[in-house]
């Protein structure tokens, strides 16, 4: 009986800890992330503690930022308005994903993911 609970206790520890993506902090957040994808004109995201510049190959953007850890959304503030997007970060492979970050389909959900630099 010992060693069954002790299989369950390790095998459920295992699951627990591959789990690679979570919902970051402004700790994870800090510094420059670059697009991943095979576009030549690549998006380029600046973290700081309080404002988010959003390089485009077009224009810059700045906005201010707030985590909901309790939803997992990033709220984007400018002074167009506001927007939220579900946001994980892969602490192994330093890898955020942000969802409908640049629109797209409305029906379809879009991940845009960042590499930090």
């Amino acid at each position: 009986m010992k060693k069954l609970i002790f299989i369950l206790v390790l095998t459920t520890t295992f699951f627990v800890s591959c789990k690679k993506e979570k919902f970051p902090d402004i700790d994870d957040l800090s510094g420059s992330w670059i697009e991943q994808t095979d576009h030549f004109n690549k998006h380029k995201l600046i973290f700081n503690k309080e404002v988010l510049i959003f390089i485009k190959p077009t224009s810059i953007d700045t906005f201010s930022y707030h985590l909901d850890k309790k939803q997992e959304l990033i709220f984007f503030t400018s002074s167009i308005g506001e927007s939220n997007h579900k946001v994980l970060f892969d602490k192994k492979e330093n890898k955020l994903s942000i969802w409908d970050l640049l629109g797209g389909i409305p029906e379809k959900e879009i991940v845009t993911v960042f590499l930090k630099e």
